[in-house]
Parts: C-alpha cells; sequence; structure tokens
C-alpha cells in the first residue's frame, strides 16, 4: 500500500463538531485529568477502487486499543473505541478532512489512523497503522504489520516508545479474540441487529467465552433502554443477563467491563448498595473509565459526596472531561439543566450538538421533548418529522407527534398517531392519551378501557403515567355509579379526623 493511498485513508473521518460538549467542559469545576486523550478509529478497509469502515476494521482498533489500556501508562488514555459512535452516525464516517478538527473540538490530543486490506490472493491482512498529534499532519509514528496479537502487542510498545511514555506491565496476557467476538459490538454500531442477535445466542452457548458475554450484555442494555422496555421485559432480560455477568467477573475479576455492566443492572433493579461498590471497583481498576462517572449519576448524592461530586452535573461534567464523545453524559447534563429549570442551557448545549449531526437521532429525541415541554410545537413538529423519516419505526416519535397535535386541537390526526405508536411498539401512554380523547368524545367505556390497559402496562411503583391512570379511572368509575361516595379517599380522611 502507498503512503499516498494510506495518507489519503487517513484522513477519512466523522462530520462533528463538540461545542456543546465544550460549554459542559467550561463550566467544570474538577480538575482536567493531567493525561492525553488518544482515539484509535476504526481500521479503514482498502478495497480495489474505495475504502471501507468494516466490522473487522472495528475489531483491529478494539485490539489495539485494549492492549494500550492494559499498560496503564499514566500520560496518555486511550478512549474505548466504540466511543466514536455513541456520537457518529455510521453513514457519515467516510467525510474527509474533518478528523483533525474533530480532535481539536473535543480535546483529544492523539490520533490513531489504520488502513488495512488483503495480502494478495492469501486470507491474511496488511495493515498500515499512523499516530498523529491533532495540530500536526505529519506522522508521530507509521508501522506496517500483519494483524496478529503479537503484532498489536508489538504497536503498542512502539506506540509508547514514541510519545515516550511510561508504562507498566501489561496484565493481558491471553489477548482479545478479535477476529471473532468483537463481532458481536461492531456489527451492532453498524446497524446489523440480526448479527448482533445471533451473537447473543452464541453467548448463551459459549458460556466460558467472558468477552462475548459482556458484548452480548451491552448489547441487550442498549436495546432495552432504546426502546424504553416495560418492567416485565426488563426482569425477563436479567434473567438471563446477570449469570452470565457474574460468571464473566468470575473468570476476570479486575474486568472493568463486566462490573459496569453488572452496575447498570443492579441501578435497573434498584440494587443501589451492590450498584456503588461495584461502580468503586470498577473505578479502582480504571479511575478514567468514564461510565463509571456516569452511572454514579444515578445514585443518591450522599454516595458520591465524599468523592468531591456535589450533584450529577458534577459527575457528568467530569466524565466529559474524561470521554469527550460519551453522549450518556452529554445528554444527562441536559436533563439535569432542564429539572432545574435551565432549560435554555439545555436546549443550548443539544443544538450546538446538533449542528455537528443534524440526523442524531438521540439528540433530536432529547430536542424534542424540550420542545414540547415548552409549548413551541412548530419547532417540536419539525422535529419529530425530521425523526419519523429517520427511522419510520420509531414508535416515541408518532406518540410525541400525537401530543403535539393533541395540543393543537387536531384530535382525529393525534389518534392517528396515538393508534400508530401502540401498533408499533404496545405503546403505553399513547393508551392515556386515547383515554382522555375517549371521554372528551363522550365515549366513557373506551375511556376506562384505555385506561386499564395503561394500568396493565406500568413499569412499576414510580410510573407517574399508571399512577396517573389510576387516578382517572377512579373518577370515571365514580360517575358510572360503581364507587360510593364515602370511599374517595378525601371523604375517608374527613370522616377520620371527625372521629
Amino acid at each position: 500500500m502507498s503512503k499516498r493511498g494510506f495518507s489519503a485513508a487517513a484522513l477519512i473521518a466523522t462530520a462533528l463538531a463538540l461545542g456543546g460538549i465544550l460549554l459542559l467542559l467550561q463550566q467544570a469545576m474538577h480538575k482536567i485529568p493531567r493525561h492525553k486523550l488518544l482515539t484509535i478509529f476504526p481500521f479503514i478497509e482498502k478495497r480495489t477502487d474505495s475504502y471501507a469502515i468494516t466490522p473487522q476494521g472495528l475489531a483491529f482498533a478494539e485490539e489495539l486499543s485494549a492492549h494500550l489500556r492494559d499498560s496503564q501508562s499514566a500520560e496518555v488514555y486511550p478512549l474505548p473505541v466504540d466511543a466514536i459512535f455513541e456520537i457518529a452516525n455510521p453513514d457519515s464516517l467516510h467525510v474527509p478532512e474533518y478528523l483533525f478538527r474533530l480532535a481539536r473540538n473535543a480535546g483529544v490530543q492523539l490520533l490513531g489512523l489504520g488502513v488495512y486490506g488483503a495480502r494478495g490472493n492469501s486470507q491474511s491482512f496488511e495493515a498500515q497503522f499512523q499516530l498523529f498529534d491533532r495540530e500536526n499532519r505529519e506522522p508521530i509514528l507509521q508501522h506496517t504489520f500483519t494483524p496478529s496479537p503479537e503484532a498489536f502487542a508489538e504497536l503498542r510498545r512502539g506506540i509508547f516508545n514514541a510519545l515516550e511514555a511510561e508504562t507498566s506491565e501489561p496484565r493481558l496476557k491471553a489477548p482479545a479474540t478479535f477476529q471473532q467476538d468483537y463481532y458481536a459490538l461492531a456489527l451492532r454500531f453498524l446497524r446489523h441487529e440480526d448479527i448482533a442477535t445471533e451473537a447473543s445466542a452464541q453467548a448463551q452457548r459459549d458460556t466460558a467465552n467472558s468477552k462475548l458475554a459482556e458484548l452480548s450484555a451491552r448489547a441487550t442494555l442498549r436495546h432495552l433502554r432504546d426502546k424504553r422496555a416495560h418492567e416485565a421485559e426488563w426482569n425477563d432480560s436479567l434473567e438471563v443477563l446477570l449469570p452470565r455477568l457474574h460468571r464473566a467477573l468470575r473468570q476476570d475479576s479486575s474486568g472493568v467491563e463486566a462490573q459496569l455492566l453488572l452496575a447498570q443492572c443492579f441501578l435497573q433493579q434498584k440494587k443501589w448498595h451492590d450498584a456503588e461498590k461495584l461502580l468503586r471497583r470498577a473505578r479502582t481498576r480504571d479511575p478514567r473509565h468514564s461510565k463509571s462517572y456516569v452511572y454514579l449519576a444515578q445514585l443518591h448524592p450522599s454516595r458520591y459526596a465524599a468523592d468531591g461530586f456535589d450533584h450529577e452535573l458534577d459527575l457528568f461534567q467530569y466524565a466529559l472531561q474524561l470521554n469527550p464523545f460519551d453522549l450518556e453524559a452529554v445528554l444527562g447534563a441536559a436533563d439535569y439543566l432542564r429539572l432545574n429549570l435551565r432549560k435554555k442551557e439545555a436546549v443550548a448545549l443539544l443544538e450546538k450538538y446538533r449542528q455537528s449531526n443534524p440526523n442524531h437521532l438521540a439528540v433530536l429525541r432529547a430536542l424534542g421533548r424540550f420542545y414540547i415541554m415548552d409549548s413551541d410545537m412548530p419547532n417540536a413538529l419539525a422535529l419529530y418529522e425530521q425523526i419519523i423519516r429517520l427511522d419510520s419505526q420509531d414508535a416515541n416519535a408518532f406518540y410525541n407527534l400525537g401530543i403535539v397535535y393533541y395540543h393543537h386541537k387536531d384530535v382525529d390526526r393525534a389518534v392517528q398517531f396515538f393508534e400508530r405508536a401502540i401498533k408499533l411498539a404496545d405503546h403505553a401512554d399513547a393508551r392515556l392519551y386515547l383515554a382522555y380523547i375517549a371521554e372528551q368524545r363522550g365515549d366513557i367505556e373506551k375511556s376506562i378501557a384505555y385506561l386499564r390497559e395503561r394500568i396493565r402496562l406500568s413499569t412499576g411503583e414510580d410510573d407517574v403515567f399508571a399512577a396517573e391512570a389510576r387516578k382517572q379511572l377512579y373518577k370515571a368509575l365514580l360517575r358510572r355509579g360503581e364507587i360510593p361516595k364515602n370511599l374517595l379517599p378525601e371523604t375517608l380522611g374527613q370522616n377520620a379526623a371527625q372521629d
């Protein structure tokens, strides 16, 4: 592969700007860690007349990143390879000339770029790697190799030597099996959900493979969060995931990923003490992993106050210092600002982020919720129509469009969108609005039916919409004469006071 060809491929990147993240970093109260951030971007496959982002290229990048992280350099910290996919649209990964600007905006000082291709007619690959400082287009290091665990270990040594960075003795004795296991995660980020599902099934069969169990768990937890799964579905999934993660942790008691995944499961189960214990173990093993701080933010402030964090925003800001690509930290910070009546700051943050990637679904969804809360219906309508163009199966988008039209008094169209949300994902909250509409139209029987369905789909004790449905059902039954007035909660209270 020629140097010119490699240089051209090395400039392939994501068209992103992180102004919103920088806004948070400027507000951060905690000391910025004194290490340099290093991003190893997915190796790009060089084909006859094109370049492509592939699962194999992602796997190569993760293999190298794992070797670098395991050396525990105090001066350099390689970000998780999949972090870029928290903010990037895979379709935008081939925009040229933007990688260095991305690094400057995000505060990432070092970039690792790789290219690989088939060696002649053989089944083996030849790869080239370049290490750059974000301010200089001349590489600090160039290295050609045939990908193998030993070759990645040698490249790790070359990178640290080039940076003159001190490292500890690597703990990684048996390198990750990048040829197969990493495909589960790589393919998920490339939107091959069916193959990710197969990887999950393989993890069930191959219970000795801790890495595959972790990847399967990550994919499952992400899927459940994205679809806002009901409590029953969470419980069924956790029943499968927990034994896998416990086995993975027994096989490697210091494994940070397994600890963080298990902590997420405990948070979902509201086992706060168990989650805190695991998060602290993960921080001890890798104090620079941003997710430890993101998940700590779900605990009561008393559990992290001694660490110097006053509230969730402190944790989200610190997480972004460690990993500027952490989307959960960005969205968490925006949500904190909203709950603390700082909506303008939150919307400004998300809008700046949106300018970087106009089709970022998570950002669009967050913005849409803000606009609905502020009764900014024109912006909300435009956003949710854009979301549906990008993802025609997004039940929440149809539900929120129903809310927009409901408040615009276009009830017939609102009903269409609410019914579409139910058809796509058995949407619970759409039923509550349909119950309101049925009541307004005088169809009490239909309203009661929707309310009972919403109660049936309750996600737990903190489900405020299920509580509202119970309240409305009580009133509806009272109007039908099925509940005596002397059994109303307020009446019972008066009687008790008189006694």
